[in-house]
């Protein structure tokens, strides 16, 4: 017990690192820039053409389906990698094969979120141990928030998007020295990056219903798509401006309707799950959007903020006319006080003009909830049942708060009410998995939260909404919309 605690407090420890602060500050101006960031430290490599090279799937068992909408970053990896000269791009997914049976390769890679770091060091010391010469990369949100505190398993560490760096890092292997640490030296250029979805198994590109309650729109499967990178918004509980900053960049319409008719014509595939942050960001963008898509037959799910669908009346027209089935709300709490600290300037009534919005057509309605946060009360779940009792959603998805490296809850922890946080953390609520908060609070003990919580997992239970796949999605925070195509948006502390 007094190890676990000890564990806390040095973890803890790290909300205070500068690097995290100066991070989150670059973010607050729009586009994080790495412009002047070097690392002298360098390694040798074998000197020859990097010829293969194996993707690291880290385990997922805290997922229902860990195929169902697969990374995307991965596929946009492999496409430049091979651009650069790579003859051979492909996983290894540890969820299925043992780490210990892995082929060998000229180099490794992993991308890795806070909670799939240490699974990444355990099995990245595996690999060192059968292959010691060969090289170990590390990329993703983690590292990007904390590249100087990877562990030492790790020869080199990419910071951002890594898209142009790991063809730098193709080139620098065959010189036969490589830098530790890759920083993003530009934005990257989105508008013909295409996805290489022949480096990974169909079954992680074809997957089942995306929609609630498993329906099919039409035949041939589901798969992923991504039209815009970049958030404008600063929500308390995410990391995700501060990895792909906050200006917001989206892809050529024309290069989008030329990825959907491959993957209608080509694959079969005419169902899609659309990965962006906040897809009802721009009404000038959806409004041409919806005109290309909606002669391609085709049938999509995407997430969005409540504001942003009370802002156009006609806005479900243009996303039922484009093929829009079903639409993810960020929720997160159905209390007024407590999303000011979440720092989403949404509100409950906004909440409800949504649905109204969304109401018009069929469109299915999928909420995104999240709980464990230091502002959960008994109050605040009753309010959580009263409103799904109200709306009456299509599905629901429950996330359970993680204080990631790069958010404000991580950094400002104690602003936020938080003591420690579980090093065994979880992001999702499922009845496969073990129901406790992954912070510790000052004000009450973790066996009190933990009663908290359970009153609005029994009654998610009890309607039937943990039957299926539920993983948090939300990325909503406070701002107002700017129509441009570049959007920034400002944010006030709660």
């Amino acid at each position: 017990m007094n190890n676990t605690k000890k564990n806390k407090k040095n973890l803890l420890t790290a909300l205070s690192n500068e690097g995290i602060k100066s991070h989150r500050k670059l973010a607050q101006g729009g586009d994080i820039s790495y412009a002047g960031s070097s690392c002298d430290k360098t390694y040798k490599t074998k000197g020859t053409k990097l010829k293969k090279f194996i993707f690291i799937i880290q385990d997922m068992s805290w997922l229902y389906d860990h195929k169902a909408q697969f990374s995307l970053g991965i596929m946009y990896l492999s496409t430049k990698m091979k651009e650069a000269g790579v003859e051979t791009v492909e996983i290894y997914d540890t969820n299925n094969y043992p780490i210990e049976n892995i082929p060998e390769a000229d180099a490794y890679g992993y991308s890795a979120m806070y909670n799939t770091y240490q699974d990444s060091v355990r099995t990245a010391k595996i690999i060192k141990k059968k292959y010691p010469d060969t090289p170990l990369l590390i990329g993703g949100v983690h590292a990007t928030l904390d590249p100087t505190n990877m562990d030492p398993i790790f020869d080199s560490v990419f910071v951002g998007e890594a898209e142009d760096t790991i063809q730098t890092y193709v080139k620098d292997f065959e010189k036969g020295e490589c830098k530790k640490i890759y920083y993003r030296q530009k934005v990257v250029d989105i508008d013909d990056l295409m996805p290489d979805r022949l480096c990974v198994p169909e079954e992680y590109i074809r997957t089942s219903s995306i929609f609630a309650g498993g329906d099919e729109m039409t035949t041939g499967g589901a798969t992923t798509v991504m039209f815009s990178r970049g958030c404008p918004f600063l929500c308390s509980f995410c990391s995700s401006p501060n990895f792909w900053g906050r200006k917001v960049r989206y892809r050529p319409i024309d290069h989008i309707v030329k990825e959907m008719k491959h993957l209608r014509d080509e694959w079969g595939i005419r169902q899609f799950r659309i990965q962006d942050d906040t897809f009802t960001l721009n009404y000038k963008f959806i409004k041409k959007l919806s005109a290309a898509l909606k002669p391609l037959g085709i049938y999509y799910r995407c997430s969005t903020r409540v504001d942003t669908l009370c802002r156009h009346d006609d806005f479900s027209q243009l996303l039922w006319d484009s093929g829009c089935r079903e639409i993810g709300m960020g929720i997160e709490v159905a209390n007024d006080w407590v999303l000011k600290r979440l720092q989403k300037s949404t509100t409950v009534d906004q909440m409800h003009k949504a649905v109204e919005q969304v109401r018009k057509f069929p469109i299915k309605i999928r909420f995104f909830f999240l709980i464990g946060t230091p502002y959960d009360t008994y109050e605040t779940m009753q309010q959580n049942i009263e409103f799904i009792e109200k709306t009456k959603p299509d599905a629901l998805a429950v996330g359970n708060l993680i204080a990631f490296p790069g958010d404000d809850m991580y950094i400002r922890a104690k602003h936020h009410g938080i003591k420690a946080m579980r090093d065994e953390s979880c992001m999702n609520i499922g009845q496969h998995i073990n129901l406790q908060p992954n912070i510790e609070r000052y004000d009450i003990s973790v066996e009190e939260h933990t009663k908290i919580m359970r009153v609005f997992y029994d009654y998610l239970v009890d309607k039937g909404y943990l039957a299926g796949l539920f993983s948090m999605q939300g990325n909503s925070a406070l701002a107002q919309i700017n129509e441009a195509n570049a959007v920034i948006c400002n944010s006030s502390t709660a």
